[in-house]
């Protein structure tokens, strides 16, 4: 397996090996610590180095996060290589067409999640 740098400076040095390559990364911990940030700046970082990225979010809507994101000059709508995985805009009722955007209407079926996701990916290969 093939590690890659995660082009954080900070993270570079506590991960001198860097992380696994084509693998999913989840970041735990309290409310409030700077998770999403951290999320945020290594897909910055490899969707840069011409890394596909998938965000997958269940809080918020896409634009609200790539707003977010643009407040740290994240602007992750520029790069052809990036999709959201969306499982939240389901619950309202207009939603804000987009080909950056694949909405997932039953997030709570994985079946459902899983198929949209492997459609990502083969989509971004």
């Amino acid at each position: 397996m093939k590690n890659i740098k995660t082009g954080i400076e900070i993270l570079d040095k506590l991960l001198p090996y860097g992380v696994p390559r084509d693998n999913f990364i989840g970041l735990f911990g309290e409310g409030g610590t700077g998770k999403s940030v951290i999320l945020y700046e290594l897909l910055y970082k490899k969707l840069e180095m011409g890394e596909p990225g998938i965000l997958v979010c269940f809080e918020d809507v896409p634009r609200s996060i790539t707003e977010h994101m643009k407040n740290f000059r994240w602007d992750v709508t520029k790069f052809k290589n990036f999709r959201f995985l969306d499982c939240y805009s389901f619950r309202m009722e207009t939603r804000v067409p987009s080909d950056l955007v694949k909405i997932v209407t039953r997030p709570s079926d994985l079946d459902s999640l899983t198929e949209t996701l492997f459609d990502i990916i083969d989509e971004l290969d």
